[in-house]
Protein backbone atom coordinates (compact mmCIF):
# COMPACT_ATOMS: atom_id res chain seq x y z
CA UNK A 1 0.00 0.00 0.00
CA UNK A 2 1.26 3.66 -1.08
CA UNK A 3 0.24 6.75 0.55
CA UNK A 4 1.01 10.08 -1.69
CA UNK A 5 0.56 13.56 -1.96
CA UNK A 6 -1.59 14.09 -5.24
CA UNK A 7 0.77 15.14 -7.47
CA UNK A 8 0.04 14.29 -11.49
CA UNK A 9 4.10 13.45 -11.67
CA UNK A 10 3.30 10.82 -8.72
CA UNK A 11 0.23 9.49 -10.21
CA UNK A 12 2.31 8.39 -13.38
CA UNK A 13 5.10 6.30 -10.80
CA UNK A 14 2.62 4.56 -9.57
CA UNK A 15 0.79 3.42 -11.91
CA UNK A 16 4.04 2.36 -14.00
CA UNK A 17 4.76 0.21 -11.01
CA UNK A 18 1.36 -1.36 -11.49
CA UNK A 19 -0.40 0.36 -8.60
CA UNK A 20 -3.96 1.46 -8.65
CA UNK A 21 -5.49 3.96 -6.79
CA UNK A 22 -7.60 2.88 -4.35
CA UNK A 23 -9.13 5.81 -2.28
CA UNK A 24 -8.46 9.84 -2.21
CA UNK A 25 -8.14 11.11 1.34
CA UNK A 26 -8.47 14.56 1.52
CA UNK A 27 -7.47 16.45 4.53
CA UNK A 28 -5.42 13.65 5.68
CA UNK A 29 -1.77 15.23 6.56
CA UNK A 30 0.10 17.75 7.85
CA UNK A 31 2.81 18.82 5.91
CA UNK A 32 5.30 21.91 6.27
CA UNK A 33 2.41 23.44 8.57
CA UNK A 34 -0.29 22.73 5.60
CA UNK A 35 -2.85 20.22 5.35
CA UNK A 36 -2.42 18.68 1.96
CA UNK A 37 -4.81 15.97 0.56
CA UNK A 38 -3.64 12.20 -0.21
CA UNK A 39 -4.17 9.71 -2.86
CA UNK A 40 -4.07 6.03 -1.32
CA UNK A 41 -2.67 3.32 -4.24
CA UNK A 42 -2.99 -0.34 -3.91
CA UNK A 43 -0.86 -3.34 -5.36
CA UNK A 44 -2.98 -6.55 -6.25
CA UNK A 45 -1.13 -9.98 -6.78
CA UNK A 46 -2.70 -11.96 -9.41
CA UNK A 47 -5.15 -14.64 -8.96
CA UNK A 48 -3.96 -17.71 -9.29
CA UNK A 49 -6.33 -20.61 -10.86
CA UNK A 50 -4.03 -23.70 -10.12
CA UNK A 51 -5.16 -25.42 -6.85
Amino acid sequence: MLFAPDVPTLVGVARTCGYVKEADLPRSAIKAGRVIDRVQWASYRPVSTTS
